[in-house]
């Protein structure tokens, strides 16, 4: 017995003799690498990771791990032997070709073709090809090609080269036929169906993907609804998900289900110093800040927007702190807000800033619109403010900001990672109401070359009008954070009823940024021909008004905006001022003048109501000189309904030639209508007020009169596209006027 125990601690001696003597360091000068043809030595190396150049022998698996992982290699051999470390590979061959078959489609083969991982040219790895058939099948499928079939053969023409074939059998492409909303979802499903960006197929839809199903787009749209119940009130909204039910060969309906909740407000909004480095002016003006969420329905924008405006001030302060806040509910309907001030003992400076994933967007573009540069203090605000800002350009589907500490030192990288979105619009749209139709199509690149320029072509083809306008827009102008954007333009209008053709070709540049916090200042010149053919039947004046006229004009607006979102809101207001001043060179010198402004005011989920207001006027500098007839001021058949455009106002003779000055006034809250949810329409009762008046010469009627109408519309998303009805009852008119009490649009962009 003793014997043995003797024999099995010399045995475990030399096996422990014998792993040490193995496990002993190995330079770099020692590695022996065989096999590599394309990649080189020092890659191999360089994918080892080593520390101080020198490999451990013990570590032989991790090696040969990081080295296959790298996909340049279809196998790998590691050994240790006479203190040297052996690595034999065998690479991948090179991709030479890639065919891919059964897309007829040149756009939906380029977007397969960009989103592949093998590339031509490249070294070809079996994994990557697997990583391929799944992207292309995400695509096909979010495009609404459900149920189609992808297969792959490999060829190996020669021993170092391969060929990729790709056969793709496309099914037929689905279309939404229907969104469903069902739950306790509290609010229309009308309302819902304008939040988020699917919708069902109609007549116009012919080249929009949002009537094509897909489960990103399905996830894009939880978020969105998430984010409108959170707004308002709902803190404990739950929309678990978004199913696409296939209903026929090409059609699928979708349907969310979501569980609201209650409706919560906040009973309290408190700080709380947990660090106590704040004093109590700072406390009180802290509180001044979270006063106005106090007795609020929750909304979780205004939270957001609060933090900010706190962490600006303490910013302000030279306070190196964090500020988050946390939420208690106290019972069913109501909230506690608290936000935590805590001192940050240790600060942090960022290092190096490192971006990936903008294979198209110059880097640049995306420096522009972070918070932070190299050197700065970090803080989370900065972090937070920046993804808003990065997904606020509309470039990124997804965005994430890390930081990297760095060992023994008070500094991080910042790694940014985004996923680059599709960037390039193309709608058109058909119009035909009642006044006549019109064909409109725009083409819009928000990311030009990848520097962040805007592009936009925009049509109009109608019955009296032919119209296009051209823009370009840089929203960061020479690193200065100023827009500039410049356009050119070209109308064409033929009055029929008054005997003249007018034609306007110009151009603009303008320049604007946010002068304050929510109020917004641009301004710019532009300078335009317009040419006026009246006919052999038209009047005296409007022959007198007969020629081409040169315009040079300066131009600014100021616009305050507290809405509480840019899209459909339903609180706040906007309010704003703009001049135009023909100058120097023109040939009828003027300055026009233009006051405006909105209301909302939610009242319930039913009745939004909303003031819109608008006053103008337009005089000549030099008293000789009359306003031309295409500068003169009109109403739209939008500002004053029930009564027909270019129809009321000053007259000379039986032409309305419109007036120097006018305003409008348009009162109106959305009704509940009785219709069943699912037609997805929506009701609005309305008063409109307005006047056109003032002339620069003498009018066989002034018509100075009050015009105002009461009214009824209805907007219908049918099956055959979006329909507009309107019923309008002048209320005050002229004896002169021309009423058209019904009107109707039928169109839409797709």
């Amino acid at each position: 017995m003793k014997l043995l125990r003797i024999i099995s601690t010399t045995l475990i001696f030399l096996i422990l003799s014998f792993k040490i003597s193995y496990a002993e360091p190995v330079k770099v000068s020692n590695l022996a690498i065989q096999g590599n043809k394309k990649i080189t030595f020092d890659t191999i190396v360089d994918l080892l990771n080593l520390q101080n150049k020198m490999a451990d022998s013990n570590n032989l698996n991790g090696y040969q791990k990081k080295i296959f992982q790298s996909n340049f290699f279809e196998s790998v051999n590691i050994s240790y032997k006479n203190k040297k470390i052996f690595i034999t590979v065998v690479e991948n061959p090179l991709v030479d070709y890639i065919f891919i078959e059964g897309v007829k489609s040149e756009k939906l083969l380029n977007d397969i073709k960009d989103i592949l991982v093998s590339k031509e040219n490249t070294l070809f790895s079996e994994i990557s090809l697997n990583s391929d058939v799944e992207r292309i099948s995400n695509l096909i499928t979010s495009l609404g090609y459900f149920k189609s079939n992808i297969n792959y053969q490999v060829v190996k023409p020669k021993p170092d080269k391969v060929n990729i074939f790709f056969n793709i059998t496309l099914n037929k492409k689905f279309t939404i036929n229907k969104i469903f909303f069902i739950g306790d979802k509290k609010i229309k499903s009308s309302k819902l169906l304008s939040i988020i960006s699917s919708s069902p197929k109609n007549l116009f839809s012919f080249f929009s993907s949002s009537n094509s199903p897909s489960s990103d787009r399905i996830d894009y749209d939880i978020s969105l609804l998430k984010k409108y119940y959170l707004n308002r009130g709902y803190y404990n909204v739950q929309i678990p998900n978004g199913s696409i039910e296939i209903i026929n060969d090409g059609r699928a309906n979708i349907v969310f289900t979501i569980n609201a909740g209650n409706k919560f407000s906040l009973k309290n909004a408190r700080v709380d110093d947990v660090s106590n480095i704040l004093s109590k002016k700072d406390i009180l003006i802290i509180k001044n800040i979270l006063d106005p969420l106090v007795n609020e329905v929750y909304n979780l924008e205004k939270l957001g927007s609060t933090l900010n405006k706190i962490s600006r001030y303490i910013d302000g302060k030279n306070l190196n702190a964090t500020i988050a806040y946390d939420i208690q509910q106290l019972d069913t309907k109501k909230l506690d807000v608290s936000f935590r001030v805590k001192e940050i003992l240790k600060k942090i400076y960022i290092r190096n800033i490192i971006i990936k994933g903008n294979d198209l967007t110059e880097e640049k573009v995306i420096r522009n619109k972070i918070n932070f540069a190299e050197g700065d203090l970090f803080s989370n605000l900065k972090i937070s403010n920046s993804i808003d800002s990065l997904k606020s350009s509309g470039f990124f589907k997804d965005i994430n900001i890390n930081k990297k500490e760095i060992e023994k030192s008070d500094n991080v990288d910042i790694v940014i990672k985004v996923t680059e979105a599709p960037t390039g619009e193309i709608s058109a749209g058909i119009g035909v109401g009642s006044n006549g139709s019109n064909v409109s199509f725009n083409f819009k690149e928000n990311n030009l070359l990848g520097q962040g320029l805007g592009f936009g072509l925009l049509g109009s083809f109608g019955t009296e009008s032919i119209s296009a306008n051209f823009s370009v827009t840089n929203p960061d102008f020479a690193n200065s954070g100023n827009l500039l954007k410049t356009g050119f333009y070209i109308s064409k209008f033929e009055n029929s009823t008054s005997g003249y053709e007018n034609q306007i070709i110009g151009s603009s540049i303008s320049t604007g940024y946010e002068w304050l916090e929510d109020v917004n200042l641009k301004y710019g010149i532009s300078v335009d021909m317009d040419d006026l053919n009246a006919d052999a039947d038209a009047s005296s004046l409007i022959k007198t008004r007969s020629g081409t006229y040169f315009t040079n004009k300066f131009f600014y607006s100021v616009l305050e905006d507290k809405r509480n979102r840019k899209f459909k809101p339903d609180e706040g207001y906007t309010v704003g001022f703009s001049q135009g001043i023909a100058h120097i060179g023109s040939d009828i010198p003027y300055l026009s003048n233009t006051f405006y402004g909105s209301f909302y005011n939610k009242f319930s989920e039913s009745f939004i109501g909303k003031i819109n207001y608008n006053v103008n006027s337009i005089n000549s500098f030099e008293t000789s000189k009359d306003i031309k007839l295409s500068d003169r001021l009109f109403l739209s058949e939008n500002q004053l309904r029930g009564f027909k455009y270019k129809s009321f106002g000053p007259m000379v003779n039986k032409d309305f030639i419109g007036g120097n000055y006018s305003y409008s006034t348009s009162f109106s809250t959305t009704v509940p209508n009785g219709l069943p949810e699912t037609w997805n329409s929506s009701s609005s009762f309305f008063l409109d007020v307005g006047n056109v008046w003032g002339s620069d010469f003498d009018v066989t009627s002034e018509g100075n009169k009050i015009r105002s109408s009461v009214g009824v519309g209805l907007s219908w998303n049918s099956p055959i596209g979006p329909i507009g009805l309107s019923y309008a009852e002048p209320i005050q008119k002229s004896s002169f006027d021309e009423v058209e009490n019904f009107t109707f649009k039928l169109g839409g962009v797709f």
